[in-house]
C-alpha cells in the first residue's frame, strides 16, 4: 500500500505530457511515479495489468485478497502494477487522474507495450474514464478497462451525508465530485463521455450496492454506452445469474470475489475484452458465491474495504471542502 516507491525513470520522456494533445501534469513527476507499486516478481514481458483502487482505498489492500491473489496463482493472466494514490483517492479526482494517466504511459515506456489492461473498483473506473477521455496518449496505450462497481454517473448515496446539523459538512473533494449531479460528472458525461473509449467490461450489482445507486437497468451508474463501437459488456450480476449464489446478492465490494464477477474479469483478460457471459459455463459459475481459489479470509478482508474506506474518509475530513473543486481548463 506504499505510495513512496523507488521506480526507475521512464525509458522515453512522458512528462510534462507525452502527447501534444494531453493536458500537462500539475503534480511533480517524482510524486506521480512513486505512487506505482511494481511487484518484485513482475516480468516486463508479460501483459501489463494496472490496478486502480476505489474511494478511501489503496490499490494493495483493495485487490490483494481477490484479483491480485488469483493472478499470482496464474501469472499467464498478466503482470500486475498497483496504484497507491496519496489520500486514498479522496483528493480532487482531477489530481487522482494524473496518477492513472502517468502510470499508463510509464508502464508503456517501461515495457514497450501498448496493450495495458486496467482493472478498477468504484471511483477507480470513473477516474480512468476521465483519463481515457482527456489523455489521448493513455487511451492509445490502453487495451481494455475492466470495471467493478463503477459509478460513471456518480451516486445518489452521497446525498445521505447531508445530515441535519449546525452547518454544512466539509467533505473530501472526491466525495463531492461523485454526487450524481456534480460538475465533475456532468463534464465527464458530456461530449460522449458516457460511452466507452476502449473495450470495456462493467461488473456490478443492482441490489445491495450500499455505495452506488441507482445500479439497475440502463439507468445504472455502471452502465456504459458504446457509441464508438469499441465493444462494451455491461453485466448486472442479477440479470446474468438470476436467483443463484452468485446472482442473488451482491454488495459494492463483494463483486470483487463473486464467482461471476471474477470469471468475467478473467475472461476479459484472456480474450482481450470485453468479457462475454456466453463464453462462460454459467451453470457452474453462477453457483459460486466465492470464486474458486479464494477463501473465507479473502472474503473478510475484501468486505473490510468499506469500513476501512469510512475510517479513511473520517480521517480526511480536516481537509474537506464545502463545494467541489472547479473543473480545470483542459476539460
Amino acid at each position: 500500500n506504499s505510495f513512496i516507491n523507488n521506480n526507475p525513470e521512464p525509458r522515453t520522456p512522458i512528462y510534462p505530457r507525452r502527447n501534444q494533445n494531453d493536458p500537462s501534469y500539475t503534480l511533480p513527476e517524482s510524486q506521480l511515479r512513486s505512487a506505482l507499486y511494481i511487484p518484485p516478481s513482475s516480468n516486463s514481458t508479460g501483459a501489463p495489468i494496472l490496478f486502480v483502487p476505489g474511494t478511501g482505498s489503496f490499490g494493495g489492500i483493495n485487490f490483494s485478497p481477490n484479483l491480485l491473489k488469483l493472478i499470482s496463482l496464474d501469472p499467464s493472466l498478466g503482470q500486475p502494477y498497483v496504484l497507491n494514490i496519496p489520500r486514498a483517492m479522496l483528493d480532487n479526482i482531477q489530481n487522482n487522474v494524473e496518477y492513472i494517466a502517468y502510470a499508463i504511459n510509464y508502464i508503456s515506456s517501461l515495457t514497450g507495450s501498448a496493450q495495458i489492461s486496467v482493472i478498477g473498483w468504484s471511483q477507480g473506473n470513473l477516474a480512468t474514464q476521465w483519463v481515457l477521455k482527456y489523455w489521448p496518449s493513455a487511451r492509445s496505450q490502453t487495451k481494455q478497462l475492466i470495471s467493478f462497481s463503477p459509478d460513471f454517473h456518480g451516486t445518489a448515496v452521497v446525498n445521505l451525508v447531508d445530515l441535519p446539523g449546525p452547518g454544512p459538512l466539509a467533505l473530501p473533494p472526491a466525495i463531492l465530485q461523485q454526487r450524481r449531479d456534480s460538475d465533475f460528472i456532468k463534464t465527464l458525461r458530456q461530449g460522449g463521455g458516457d460511452s466507452a473509449y476502449v473495450p470495456t467490461t462493467t461488473i456490478y450489482s443492482a441490489l445491495f450496492d450500499e455505495i452506488v445507486q441507482p445500479q439497475a437497468g440502463i439507468i445504472a451508474s455502471a452502465y456504459l454506452r458504446d457509441s464508438r463501437g469499441v465493444g462494451v459488456s455491461n453485466n448486472e450480476i442479477q440479470s446474468v445469474c438470476g436467483p443463484t449464489p452468485a446472482g442473488a446478492f451482491g454488495t459494492h465490494e463483494s463483486v470483487l470475489f463473486n464467482g461471476l464477477g471474477v470469471a468475467l474479469a478473467l475472461d476479459a483478460l484472456k480474450t482481450g475484452g470485453p468479457a462475454d457471459p456466453g463464453r462462460l459455463n454459467l451453470g457452474k459459475v453462477c453457483q459460486d458465491a466465492i470464486y474458486p481459489g479464494l477463501d473465507l479470509e479473502d472474503v473478510l478482508v475484501t468486505e473490510g474495504l468499506i469500513p476501512l474506506a469510512g475510517a479513511n474518509i473520517l480521517e480526511d475530513l480536516d481537509q474537506g471542502l464545502l463545494v467541489e473543486p472547479e473543473i480545470r481548463a483542459y476539460a
